[in-house]
Formats: C-alpha cells, structure tokens, sequence
C-alpha cells in the first residue's frame, strides 16, 4: 500500500481531518482584490504572547478562484509580525505617549522586555504625524 510521506495511519487522518479553524462563515466572505469568493486554503500557525504567556495559535489562509491570490484571516487581536497582541502594545503605547510613565515602568506592569516596548514607542512617535496624532 502507498502512502503520502509523513503516514500518520488511520487514527491521525481521521483526527487531522476534523481539525479545521474554529471560525466557520454563514457565507462565503468576498476577496478583497476582485471580489470573487474565497475558500479555505491551508494556513499555518504562529506565536502569539499575552501576560507573559506563549501560546500557539493556527492562522487560516484563503485563496480566491477567480485572481488565485491568497489572503491570511489574522486574528483581531494579533498583529502582523508581532509577537505581543495589540492589547499589551496599545497600552505600553497609551501609557508612555500619555505620558503616564516612562517605557520600563510601562514595560514591567506588563512584564514585556523593555527593549521591545521601546521599539514600540519610537515607531508610534515616528508614525504619529502620519497618523493625526499630536
């Protein structure tokens, strides 16, 4: 019998088959290049920490039939090529731009490396203008 490398047997199969995300859609939602349907298409998973805690979570890919583009369904509360969720961000960001406290105070109450919250505070203050934020 021939089977597709890696061959988990039958009991796997049958459980990775009824893995799928757990978001599912009373209708099809709409591609955002050409408006054609998209479908399921794979997807992958990634990190994403929230108080201090790692956890992994699966990313759901689509594809569109029509232009054959592929578009990731990212979580709300995740952002792209982040790490923390925008909740921990928007609150380092509030405090220090606020001027509330400064990155480590802000950093340590959310038990967040400062190094990272001070990236995330100069790249607001780099961006603000852009933005409308005085």
């Amino acid at each position: 019998m021939c089977r597709p490398w890696p061959s988990y047997g039958r009991a796997r199969c049958r459980s990775m088959r009824m893995w799928r995300p757990a978001a599912r859609w009373s209708s099809r939602p709409d591609c955002p290049s050409c408006a054609g349907p998209l479908v399921f298409w794979s997807g992958y998973r990634r990190y994403v920490r929230a108080a201090s805690r790692c956890q992994k979570i699966f990313v759901p890919r689509v594809r569109c039939g029509r232009c054959r583009v592929t578009h990731v369904l990212l979580p709300a509360f995740a952002l792209v090529g982040r790490l923390d969720v925008a909740e921990t961000v928007g609150e380092v960001i509030g405090q220090v731009a606020g001027g509330a406290s400064g990155v480590r105070p802000a950093a340590a109450r959310l038990e967040v490396p400062c190094t990272t919250a001070r990236g995330w505070a100069r790249r607001f203050a780099a961006r603000a203008p852009e933005l409308g934020v005085t």
